[in-house]
């Protein structure tokens, strides 16, 4: 799977430098772009809730196609780090024994994401362009981590921490909405800086396993973040 991607991003990438050649225009603009973000999950499970964000990271690179004075078609191929912290306190009963366990998990999510938003342009003010944009961001699964600390409460027992594999319980697939507003700033020719604000607000669950204690519980938690974009267009 890992090397089909990396394939597929060689060729884009490939196809991207050769369509710059051959572009008419300012129809199309292509670049690239790296952004340091803050993730969060938000769970949809009784007794978890989240615990705090973590620092994710995403590059890739970038495509706007002009189709209108002022709004451009904005797509791209991204590579991004997300993922949060999750804490628990549960119960639940076996034969005449109740067992309660409280904890945290830190989940290291990991994919390669298809943004499909619309863009609206300022028109050039100076050397500076003003953006904002809106839209869905689909994802696919590339890896998925999961640090944990679980104690058990209720009969009393040791405090467990480990790490493990978490594809069994991460979606393979996420799909999120998406917003941005930004500026380029013109240096020269068709090439620009830009920078922006992003936010991504997840609306499918990444988290789908189950409850390892109690296998009637259902995991369920959207993926959230914040990011810094800085790019170039060229």
């Amino acid at each position: 799977m890992k090397k089909t991607f990396v394939l597929f991003f060689a060729l884009l990438v490939s196809g991207i430098l050769s369509a710059q050649d051959n572009a008419s225009g300012d129809k199309f603009r292509f670049g690239f772009k790296v952004a340091p973000s803050l993730a969060w999950l938000k769970p949809d499970v009784k007794g978890f809730s989240s615990n705090g964000s973590k620092i994710g990271f995403i590059y890739g690179i970038m495509m706007d196609y002009n189709f209108a004075k002022n709004y451009a078609f904005s797509t791209g191929l991204e590579v991004s780090y997300r993922g949060g912290k999750i804490k628990y306190d549960y119960s639940f009963s076996s034969g005449n024994t109740v067992h309660t366990y409280s904890g945290d998990d830190t989940y290291n999510l990991k994919y390669i994401e298809l943004p499909l938003t619309i863009k609206m342009k300022t028109n050039e003010i100076g050397y500076i362009t003003y953006y904002g944009q809106f839209g869905f961001q689909p994802g696919f699964k590339i890896s998925a981590k999961q640090d944990f600390t679980q104690t058990k409460t209720t009969p009393a027992g040791p405090e467990v921490a480990a790490d493990s594999d978490a594809e069994a319980d991460a979606s393979s697939i996420n799909i999120s909405l998406l917003f941005g507003v930004g500026l380029e700033y013109r240096i020269s020719g068709n090439t620009s800086i830009l920078v922006g604000l992003q936010f991504a607000n997840g609306f499918t669950d990444v988290l789908t396993g189950t409850n390892h204690q109690d296998t009637s519980t259902e995991l369920k938690a959207i993926s959230n973040y914040f990011s810094l974009n800085v790019g170039v267009f060229f």
